[in-house]
């Protein structure tokens, strides 16, 4: 007699979803017991197994599963986090950094970013089928001008997703640092060099223009203004702005700045895990 094989813990998975938030402690004990050994299985990934077995999860259920996985989500990107730093230059450096980010705020394992990339490459190539010579100036136009593409996001200006690109492109909403960011690596698709400014209190976007420097307000309608033109308007500005203004903003300071918006939502939110890996995250990105 030829012994039956043995079933898969996978298998259980729908019956232990509608267990997680079960009346009874010792069975809700029990299922988180068999779901951390499901979860071993699948590395991590519900995701792909919920599709494959076709399960429907409730709001509630949804809520349940990704309480009960989020601490491995944390733990999983903080140990991936430092891969972004191989890359051979900061665009790339910056591209790679937010595309983990990207993954991670869409509850996707952190990967290449491959919705924030496409994304990307969909507005840089809407941009050249559009027919203008590409410019800095027609560049700002098409994303932030009247009728653009995206706008600052006034109505939730803290909420975590303003650090998702893919979420920022498909939704038309940002902060200053994302849309400045978008405004780069489209920049980068269709040669333009564009840079960043980490002016304080309000991220811009940096370039040079027949030698003389100009800064773009991304979240206020992609408007240009020249460095000289801001000294002339502030005349108070310190000598501390002017050399942030002078110089471009180094990959490791959007990548930092980034996070810090994200721990300053999810502060807002009272989310202290989250807040705590954003923080941990900043402290793996500053540390030499």
């Amino acid at each position: 007699m030829i012994d039956a094989p043995a079933k898969s813990p996978v298998a259980d998975l729908p019956y232990l979803i509608r267990l997680l938030d079960d009346d009874s402690e010792p069975v809700r004990t029990a299922v988180a017991e068999r779901l951390r050994e499901v979860s071993n299985l699948l590395g991590g990934d519900f995701d792909r197994e919920i599709a494959r077995q076709q399960i429907i999860l409730t709001p509630a259920q949804a809520r349940a599963l990704r309480a009960f996985n989020s601490g491995r989500r944390r733990k999983e990107f903080a140990a991936a986090w430092p891969r972004w730093r191989s890359a051979n230059n900061e665009f790339d450096q910056i591209e790679n950094a937010l595309g983990m980010l990207s993954d991670y705020l869409r509850g996707r394992r952190p990967g290449d970013g491959a919705a924030m990339r496409s994304a990307l490459d969909a507005l840089g190539e809407a941009y050249l089928d559009a027919g203008s010579e590409p410019t800095v100036e027609s560049l700002a136009a098409f994303l932030f001008g009247e009728g653009g593409r995206m706008r600052g996001n006034t109505l939730d200006y803290y909420a975590p997703e303003n650090s998702d690109l893919a979420w920022v492109i498909d939704g038309g909403r940002g902060n200053p640092i994302s849309l400045a960011c978008v405004f780069m690596l489209v920049g980068r698709r269709v040669g333009l060099r564009i840079h960043g400014c980490n002016y304080p209190g309000h991220f811009l976007a940096r370039v040079e223009l027949r030698g003389e420097v100009h800064l773009v307000d991304c979240f206020n309608g992609g408007t240009l203004t020249s460095a000289r033109e801001l000294y002339r308007r502030y005349p108070m500005a310190t000598e501390e702005v002017k050399a942030l203004i002078d110089q471009r903003a180094p990959a490791l300071e959007i990548i930092a700045r980034t996070l810090h918006n994200l721990e300053v939502a999810y502060t807002k939110r009272e989310e202290p895990d989250e807040r705590r890996l954003a923080q941990d995250l900043i402290r793996l990105t500053l540390r030499p």
